[in-house]
């Protein structure tokens, strides 16, 4: 009798030991939590900015991996709108919020400064569009951020606009914050930006009508831009084949190739090659999934986050060269693509290192302060601030350099 007690007694210490180290391996819904971050860009597209969009294009990537720096890496959206005055050939183009962001990109090399003329555009209805026809999120946990950019103030004479106070106060009812980056020195839109940016609870800054962006090609960038085109060669596109057109069109986009909606895009330069691949190589969201192509459809990418099995997807949904394959060659065929990404992506960390140690020499001997005023850096500096009010951590805020 006296064993058996104490065998129910062991027994009995033992589960409340497991038991107390599963409850002490649970994490928190805190430590679960993937933050979340929406940004529209409200971009100036007349010609006085060609310099600075020209710059955008190839700063977006190193933007979005300033972003995805927080722990845990945040998901991130996108949105784009570009805007003229009336008269000009539009007035907006509105590109809603996606994660898709080698669309994104593809929308934003697409634009070509022009129009504009007088100094006031249509910033009015681009930051009325950019509150009401973008689809914000509507939880409290996400950050959500309008930067406004351009040189020249508002047209305060349409009657029939939806004059920016109004537009303000529904940006605060839908916890959206509003950031004006003015480029260049016209004296009649900066007190415009300064209130805009302080009734949105934003900041304001003032660059150099070129964006100031520093182009610097380190010496692993050609090397970078080589991984980034034999990733390519991984990409599988499934589904209907729209959908396979335009997963296939996006990856001929970011290795620098002619695709459709990109009109007049030149191949892209090594240093942005470079900037895209790591960023695709950072470990985003919840699955902590690399990728090479954003957006859904790529059947690589959704096998290793369990979006899809294999042998649920139609003959017809998969491309020409698997259709003719037995499943066990379609598994074959997918695990040695899966290898060769595996281990291109190893390589493209190891180069991350060396870039990034060569970045912060060479941005050190930049004079002054000029490349905290720089368009990529304004953006960046921004992100890490605001994002302190979702609770996101970033491991090295930087202050952003007052504006002179």
């Amino acid at each position: 009798m006296k064993n058996a007690i104490c065998a129910v007694v062991a027994a009995t210490a033992i589960t409340v030991l497991v038991f107390g180290a599963a409850l002490a391996r649970v994490p928190s819904p805190e430590a679960d939590r993937i933050p979340h971050i929406e940004v529209c860009f409200v971009l100036d597209t007349t010609g006085s900015m060609e310099q600075l969009i020209e710059g955008a294009k190839q700063k977006i990537w190193s933007i979005t991996s300033q972003m995805a720096t927080a722990k845990p890496a945040p998901q991130i959206k996108l949105g784009l709108i570009g805007f003229r005055d009336r008269g000009d050939q539009y007035v907006t183009k509105v590109f809603d919020l996606t994660d898709d962001l080698d669309d994104v990109y593809g929308n934003l090399i697409a634009f070509q400064a022009g129009g504009g003329g007088d100094i006031p555009e249509s910033v009015n209805q681009a930051l009325h569009e950019a509150v009401t026809k973008i689809s914000w999120s509507k939880d409290r946990d996400t950050l959500r951020v309008i930067f406004l950019v351009g040189d020249a103030p508002p047209h305060m004479d349409y009657t029939d606009d939806v004059k920016y106070p109004d537009t303000l106060k529904l940006a605060a009812q839908s916890d959206i914050v509003i950031n004006t980056v003015q480029a260049g020195s016209i004296a009649q839109t900066t007190p415009f930006w300064q209130e805009i940016a302080t009734k949105a609870q934003g900041q304001y800054a003032r660059i150099e009508l070129t964006g100031g962006m520093k182009a610097i090609t380190t010496p692993v960038d050609a090397e970078l831009s080589r991984l980034s085109v034999e990733l390519s060669k991984t990409v599988v596109p499934w589904g209907d084949a729209l959908r396979q057109r335009a997963i296939m069109s996006k990856n001929a986009v970011a290795v620098g190739g002619a695709t459709g909606g990109a009109t007049g895009t030149a191949a892209a330069s090594s240093a942005t090659a470079a900037d895209r691949v790591l960023f695709m190589n950072l470990e985003i969201g919840a699955a902590g999934t690399k990728t090479v192509v954003t957006g859904d459809g790529e059947l690589i990418k959704d096998l290793a986050a369990n979006r899809v099995k294999l042998e649920d997807i139609k003959d017809s949904d998969l491309p020409p060269q698997m259709q003719q394959m037995s499943m066990e060659q379609r598994k074959k065929y997918v695990a040695d693509l899966t290898a060769r990404r595996t281990e291109l992506q190893t390589q493209v960390d190891a180069l991350a290192k060396k870039r990034a140690e060569y970045m912060k020499v060479e941005m050190s001997k930049l004079p002054d302060q000029s490349d905290r005023d720089s368009f990529d850096a304004r953006v960046g500096d921004v992100i890490r601030t605001q994002g302190l009010r979702k609770g996101i951590q970033y491991e090295a805020p930087a202050p952003l350099t007052p504006a002179k």
